[in-house]
């Protein structure tokens, strides 16, 4: 199958970790063009790095988030070149992976009768982004379109009436959202990798996380996951950081180093000894007060301990 990758990437340094070439290195087989598109600039060093892992390496300014880049590479393969491919992949670097051999992707996703797909479902909630409600959709972290649109006049005017985002919720509403509506009330059909028949609520890639990986080759892990104030807090998995490290260790190849690299670097140091004894004590107070707090605490609070070792061990 005639493949194209478009690869967003951001960093605020401008430093490509090893985990990137990584993933792109491990989707060559499977990708006849691979393009990196870049907002902001990149460090000499990463520039040659990244230069090794694609065709294409696009740098532009840094605005719009990933899908005014996705736009920006998209103009510049043109409509009719893109006609050409069965698929064009979109996915970013907010992801580790593939921790999992990626061929298992397609080898399962070539048999759904659908015109695009992803990995994991996001699911309806009463809330709005930027004024968009959040209705079911797949997330565009990873997200594939097959001829059966890019040949329609559709796949064009999708992308020439986007609007360009100025902030994160915007980026969610005005294309994360938008795209799965808009195909879908086309009538073209979709799936996602991970078979969800009942998406719980919040994000599936942290509640799920180490039971996807075990039960369903989940190969993906969000960067996200591993930011404190996420995994700490809002969006807990079953299990602990920790937990998780040792289920990739345990069910997969994937070299852990790749994750580790990137969250001392870019993760690491917004940790602090305030901000960890505050979250302590907020959540046990919940614990205590809200019972039915517990569980969705319970395992964020046994990780708070192991990251507040870490920090003393590499004070």
């Amino acid at each position: 199958m005639k493949r194209l990758m478009i690869y967003f990437f951001y960093d605020k340094d401008g430093i490509v970790d090893n985990y990137v070439p990584y993933f792109l290195t491990s989707f060559r087989p499977y990708c006849e063009q691979i393009c990196v598109v870049v907002n902001g600039y990149l460090t000499n060093e990463s520039k040659t790095k990244l230069g090794k892992s694609c065709d294409t390496l696009l740098i532009r300014e840094n605005f719009g988030f990933d899908s005014a880049a996705y736009k920006h590479a998209i103009e510049h393969y043109g409509y009719e070149k893109l006609k050409e491919y069965d698929e064009v992949i979109f996915a970013n670097m907010t992801m580790f992976g593939p921790i999992f051999p990626a061929n298992e992707i397609f080898n399962r996703m070539d048999k759904e009768d659908v015109d695009f797909w992803g990995i994991t479902m996001h699911p309806a909630q009463n809330i709005h982004f930027a004024g968009v409600k959040v209705e079911k959709h797949i997330q565009s972290y990873f997200i594939v379109y097959r001829n059966s649109i890019l040949k329609t006049p559709h796949f064009k005017d999708y992308w020439d009436t986007h609007k360009t985002p100025e902030t994160y919720l915007e980026a969610i509403a005005f294309h994360e959202i938008r795209e799965q509506l808009y195909f879908e009330n086309l009538g073209f059909k979709y799936s996602s990798y991970i078979p969800y028949t009942e998406i719980p609520k919040g994000k599936p890639y942290f509640y799920y996380i180490c039971k996807d990986i075990k039960e369903n080759r989940m190969p993906f892990v969000k960067r996200k996951i591993f930011q404190p104030k996420e995994q700490m807090l809002y969006y807990p998995i079953e299990g602990t950081l920790l937990g998780l490290l040792d289920i990739i260790k345990e069910n997969t190849d994937y070299d852990l180093n790749l994750i580790v690299e990137n969250i001392e670097r870019t993760m690491l140091n917004k940790i602090t000894y305030p901000g960890l004894i505050k979250q302590y004590a907020l959540m046990t107070l919940k614990m205590c007060f809200l019972p039915w707090h517990w569980k969705r605490y319970k395992a964020q609070r046994s990780t708070i301990p192991q990251i507040w070792k870490l920090l003393k061990e590499n004070r």
